[in-house]
């Protein structure tokens, strides 16, 4: 396989290419090593200079630093290397040697020191923080976030959403006695060796895991137009619960009507025919077009029809039914009960397109 040195050189350093204009250190090549397996793998040309220049390396030197690529992939990095050299001639008489490093199936690799290095673009940097060690134990398999220990015991166990689980999923039975019931979780991998919950086991089947997680809610705040604002929002909302139930909350919260001048003072429909300067304002956004007219109208024989079938009966853009929709919605004439499994619910009105009176 060639290998177009000059043209490595040209695009200078990075994340997957590095300089040397020579190595002695075989501690400080385990750290060159360790940072490529660690991140994406990548490429160590020895004989070229930080400069991009070519001084390159004498046959001795050729010799030397061979032996010492192979001592040092071997022992002084942890797990050890498998990695591949090729000799490069340069126009001078010397030659160059490119290093490639495999990126890693076993991380993460450490010098002898103990150090983890990371890329941090074309230089490299120590591990650091906790949370990126389980990251490389995650992304190499060892480790999975899900599987994290708690310190909630079985008696957390929300059992009737679990009976339920099991019933509807798997067709068995709730188990007997607490023994069972372990051991079931830890076949599940709902529960630890140690016999508490872990972190899936928490968010899927735990009474109240927001006592036990508080970071793990959702908080939605819907804001009037395309800007976010520091104090001024039409909507706003948290979620806990089971994992199933913060997604759904969540998507009626998407889903529902935006709240806005004329739900905030309550208005009642029958507000909508008195007279004055509010009744005359809001009768007047009572006005629906045809388009309105007749998506009011297949609702109303289906009213858990979605949008997009409401688009091909009309043969017109989903997006063009979306901000019908949101019109209908703003206008109070239409209004959706629950998520995506939920249904439409239409006021009634009178043939001027009036609400009428309860």
């Amino acid at each position: 396989m060639s290998f177009d040195l000059p043209a490595e050189v040209l695009l200078g350093e990075d994340c997957n290419r590095q300089f040397k204009a020579d190595i002695r250190n075989g501690d400080s090549l385990a750290a060159e090593m360790a940072v490529f397996a660690n991140t994406n793998g990548g490429d160590i040309l020895i004989g070229v200079a930080d400069d991009g220049s070519l001084p390159g390396l004498s046959r001795d030197d050729v010799t030397r630093i061979n032996q010492l690529i192979g001592n040092t992939a071997s022992q002084l990095v942890r797990s050890p290397l498998t990695v591949q050299t090729k000799n490069v001639a340069l126009p001078n008489g010397q030659v160059a040697i490119v290093l490639s490093v495999p990126k890693g199936i076993d991380k993460p690799y450490f010098d002898r020191n103990g150090i983890i290095w990371l890329k941090a673009g074309a230089d490299k940097r120590r591990v650091n923080s906790k949370e990126e060690l389980r990251r490389l134990f995650q992304l190499s398999g060892q480790f999975h976030a899900d599987e994290l220990t708690t310190r909630a015991g079985i008696d957390r166990l929300d059992k009737l959403r679990f009976r339920d689980f099991l019933r509807d999923v798997h067709n068995r039975d709730f188990p007997d006695d607490s023994s069972h019931l372990i051991r079931l979780l830890q076949n599940m991998n709902l529960a630890t060796d140690e016999g508490v919950l872990n972190l899936a086991g928490v968010l899927l089947f735990a009474e109240q895991p927001e006592l036990i997680k508080p970071q793990f809610v959702v908080k939605a705040i819907c804001y009037p137009g395309n800007e976010i604002h520091s104090t001024d929002y039409v909507d706003t909302e948290d979620f806990a619960g089971a994992l199933p139930k913060i997604f759904s909350d969540a998507q009626a919260f998407v889903m529902r009507k935006p709240v806005e001048e004329l739900d905030l003072v309550e208005v009642k429909p029958a507000a909508l025919k008195s007279g004055g300067a509010i009744g005359s304002a809001i009768g007047g956004a009572m006005d629906m077009t045809d388009r309105q007219k007749e998506i009011i109208s297949i609702i109303r024989d289906n009213s858990k029809i979605s949008y997009r079938a409401v688009a091909s009966m009309l043969e017109i853009n989903e997006s063009a039914v979306i901000k019908h929709l949101n019109a209908l919605k703003h206008k109070g004439v239409l209004k959706r009960i629950g998520g995506t499994r939920g249904h439409w619910e239409v006021l009634k009105m009178d043939d001027e397109g009036n609400l009428e009176e309860p």
